[in-house]
């Protein structure tokens, strides 16, 4: 009857933390973000300074556009506060702002707001040499259970590399002239010839979709069957593959795979399972992750990281057509024919406004893109030790446009030493990120 009798022995247990200090225990635990202080000023026609301050450590920084006279909401503290201050996970945590000498109803773009705190943090990171701690983590990789400890790198101090993804075999040897790392990217149907310059040029790394059905993974797969028979174990060659069952049978066929942005890795965690799974040569992280997350993945050993410096973004893929309501198109079905010869582009408007294209290519599916090309150029000094090599997308591109941006690559990432940061590309977006 849940009664304790008398003469009964009594046995208390003791708690292995005091009620009244658990709480306390607890918060002992957590990380402490270390307090920052930001100082901000600039008049109209000049550029916004921003002065950082943590630790005894102050870095500077001025945005590359310069302040205006506001049209009709300027600059105030609420404004700077929830830009400057979205310091989630850098371990600071926000202070104090002071706008004391920042002049009133002066406008500039919050993303130069976004930028000027993402080099700011990274900076003060560096100087206060801020690390991700090693840390254990299990993964269950062919049924068997290891225990990994992810260490901190050592500093890649590696010249950055450059390579070109085309569109067809004329625009590859253009780039093989030129003695550049050529990338192919590769139709659903891939003809003879194709096939033919693939083999005898063995450097030109295949670019292989993320969309694959059934006839068309055959046709990639029997691709890597023809290519395998001339790799050698001493020397494998590199694809590139954006669907993780053909990066298997790549692995199996005996190639050096470079993974694409579709197998969405955002983290180290799991870059280092595709590691162990597909055995990679190089990655290309996720599109939806920050410049900041990717300088702080730590990558399992001999694994390099691929990152667009000018690219085409890709925002939606489909083997419907995404053209047909746009241009008239009677058909009621997208069939072979149409994945095979139908080749239209079109501009559209998307919800807010923003310029669309919607390409559809011959034996590629459907496809929208930005209206302008993307542009990473911005990340480069933050990066430039981590990524192994930088892909110039040049698919859309003519001839004499290609050597242009060819050009501008290779000048801006052979630079000598920091300068102001000029964008080496023209008519393109700079990257923003949905949480920004």
């Amino acid at each position: 009857n849940g009664k304790i009798e008398k003469g009964q022995i009594v046995y208390k247990s003791t708690p292995i933390f005091e009620a009244q200090n658990l709480l306390q225990k607890l918060d002992d635990l957590k990380p402490v973000d270390i307090p920052l202080s930001v100082k901000i000023s600039g008049k109209e026609k000049q550029p916004l300074e921003c002065i950082f301050s943590a630790k005894n450590i102050s870095i500077k920084v001025s945005t590359t556009a310069i302040l205006e006279k506001a049209t009709k909401h300027g600059l105030n503290d609420e404004t700077i506060k929830s830009k400057i201050g979205r310091l989630g996970g850098t371990g600071f945590v926000l202070d104090k702002i002071d706008t004391t000498f920042l002049d009133s109803e002066l406008f500039i773009a919050p993303q130069e707001l976004n930028e000027l705190r993402r080099i700011c943090v990274q900076k003060l990171k560096n100087e206060l040499q801020i690390e991700p701690k090693a840390e254990p983590h299990r993964y269950k990789i062919d049924n068997v259970t290891q225990e990994i400890t992810i260490a901190k790198q050592a500093e890649n101090h590696f010249a950055p590399k450059l390579a070109f993804l085309c569109s067809s075999t004329k625009q590859a040897e253009l780039i093989l002239q030129e003695n550049k790392t050529t990338i192919l990217e590769l139709p659903l149907f891939i003809s003879e010839e194709t096939q033919k310059f693939l083999e005898k040029n063995q450097i030109v790394i295949p670019h292989f979709q993320s969309i694959l059905f059934e006839d068309d993974f055959k046709t990639a797969a029997f691709c890597l069957e023809k290519l395998s028979k001339q790799t050698s174990k001493k020397q494998k060659r590199l694809v590139w593959c954006e669907n993780t069952g053909l990066a298997d049978f790549a692995r199996k066929a005996g190639f050096d795979i470079i993974l694409g942005s579709f197998s969405n890795a955002a983290n180290s965690k799991s870059i280092l399972a595709y590691s162990k799974l597909l055995e990679i040569t190089a990655i290309i992280p996720s599109s939806e992750i920050s410049y900041e997350d990717i300088n702080s993945l730590i990558l399992p050993p001999n694994t390099k990281l691929y990152f667009p410096l000018f690219s085409e973004e890709l925002l939606m893929q489909s083997r419907q057509c995404l053209l047909h309501n746009l241009s008239g198109c009677k058909k009621t079905l997208c069939d072979h024919i149409c994945i095979k010869e139908c080749q239209k582009e079109l501009i559209c408007k998307g919800k807010s406004g923003e310029l669309l294209r919607a390409i559809k290519r011959k034996d590629f599916y459907s496809s929208l893109y930005r209206i302008n090309p993307l542009s990473n150029a911005k990340a480069f000094n933050m990066l430039k030790t981590k990524i192994d090599t930088w892909i110039i997308d040049l698919r859309f591109q003519d001839e004499t446009t290609s050597k242009t941006i060819l050009k501008a690559a290779e000048n801006f990432i052979n630079q000598e030493k920091c300068i102001s940061f000029v964008e080496p590309f023209k008519n393109t977006t700079e990257k923003q990120f949905w949480f920004c």
